[in-house]
């Protein structure tokens, strides 16, 4: 019977970090940085703001835990690619779509109601 070092539950063969380490770094970082610009900046300076702050927040947390965290080159995800970019902006405008569709569905079904704010009791 071999024995199994308990040291390669968190570190990988390659010495890095297990792989289940580094995604439950990234995913609790990324949710703190969420909670932050969710609920700080968007008190501060508005829904709007804090949701461009959570997006714009996400790219510089996924570079820093790529280079950092899992010690891969950026090249490694396939954004070197020329056709990336485009990818990229594409992904980001399907997802707008996608969520004025549901804003669009839930205003014609009065699920929501968009106004000026004021209550009308």
């Amino acid at each position: 019977m071999s024995s199994w070092p308990v040291s390669r539950l968190f570190v990988a063969a390659d010495r890095r970090l297990a792989i289940w380490v580094r995604l439950l770094a990234a995913i609790v970082v990324w949710f703190a940085m969420l909670v932050l610009t969710e609920e700080l900046i968007e008190q501060l300076a508005g829904q709007a703001v804090g949701g461009l702050a959570a997006a714009a927040g996400s790219i510089p947390l996924i570079i820093f835990f790529r280079k950092k965290l899992d010690h891969r080159p950026m090249a490694g995800m396939g954004l070197a690619r020329t056709s990336a970019i485009r990818l990229l902006v594409a992904g980001f405008g399907l997802g707008t779509l996608a969520m004025g569709v549901v804003l669009t569905v839930s205003v014609a079904t009065h699920a929501i109601h968009l106004g000026d704010g004021t209550r009308k009791d």
